[in-house]
């Protein structure tokens, strides 16, 4: 695996400054590659659209995310739960 994937994790400008990779094996959560693999970096746009389509394809295109809400006892605030509908948003003509 590393002698495919490390090529295409060269220093490449275009890769930018960092890179970090990891390839793990849902069964048995054994790390198969690592390229600075531990390192805590800001994902970059081609991230996000692969974790989209494991996502797509993990939950279906019928898969709908809700957000939960709580209420606040104490303050009576309601608080949105992460982990929710990432397509959430404050503006009221939403």
């Amino acid at each position: 695996l590393a002698d495919l994937l490390d090529p295409l994790l060269k220093d490449d400008p275009a890769l930018g400054e960092r890179r970090a990779a990891a390839v793990v094996d849902l069964t048995t959560g054994k790390r198969l590659y690592g390229l600075d693999a531990d390192a805590a970096l800001v994902p970059a746009s081609t991230t996000k659209i692969a974790t989209a389509v494991a996502a797509l394809t993990a939950l279906g295109p019928d898969h709908r995310l809700t957000t939960r809400t709580a209420l606040e006892a104490d303050t009576g605030e309601l608080v949105l739960v992460g982990g929710g509908d990432p397509t959430l948003t404050a503006r009221e003509d939403a």
